[in-house]
């Protein structure tokens, strides 16, 4: 279930990335689509989310810097290269999004 969660995010986002019609939104939607599945990994894992809207986002926001972290590095990664092409761009919001969820899931 969390590998399947995991991957499928990591598929979206890389579907999202090469999409040229986003322009410069992705990296709110990349970073709301993992956060989403940080929150989602850790419901697999046994954790409670709160009902009250306050505690939720208490207990999202180290979920949702993460995700902002991990998509702040990828977009430092993609300037550096050579060619920035939606294959390029699909790939690191891939690889990034996997490798995000895969620490999660491990920890």
């Amino acid at each position: 279930l969390c590998r399947r969660l995991v991957t499928r995010t990591a598929f979206a986002n890389a579907a999202f990335a090469a999409s040229s019609r986003l322009g410069h939104a992705q990296l709110p939607l990349l970073t709301l689509a993992q956060a989403r599945m940080l929150l989602l990994l850790g419901v697999a894992r046994g954790e409670t989310l709160p009902r009250e809207p306050e505690k939720l986002a208490r207990t999202a926001g180290p979920y949702f810097l993460a995700a902002l972290g991990t998509g702040i590095g990828a977009r430092a990664i993609v300037r550096r290269l050579p060619r920035r092409g939606p294959i390029v761009r699909a790939t690191v919001a891939y690889g990034g999004t996997g490798a995000l969820g895969m620490a999660a899931f491990r920890r």
